[in-house]
């Protein structure tokens, strides 16, 4: 029969400084997406799209507020779950960068 491994609780968590490292990570997921926006205009390729709120999903990021971010600002709607480069709406990169993903509202 299995030994059991006494598991020792940590004596103190620092919940502030794993905040501070997600808002880190969302921070740089969103110049990311910015830097994607500006490359959009050029490109017309969604494919980083896509692989960005892939890497974004896996690390936990709230990837609704993303894709609405993108569909806000960018030339990207998303239709039964593909991603959709949209002609003819232009980005608005100066707007987007001074509105974090994480900070838009939903509906309820």
């Amino acid at each position: 029969m299995p030994t059991a491994i006494p598991l020792a609780a940590p004596k103190r968590i620092d919940f502030e400084a794993l905040n501070t490292s997600a808002r880190e990570l969302e921070q740089d997921v969103h110049l990311l997406a910015c830097s994607l926006l500006a490359d959009m205009e050029k490109h017309k390729d969604v494919r980083l799209v896509n692989k960005l709120i892939a890497a974004a999903a896996a690390a936990s990021i709230d990837t609704i507020r993303l894709r609405l971010w993108f569909h806000l600002f960018g030339p990207i709607e998303f239709i039964k779950g593909k991603t959709k480069y949209k002609h003819g709406k232009p980005s608005m990169i100066e707007i987007a960068m001074a509105t974090p993903f994480w900070t838009l509202k939903l509906d309820d």
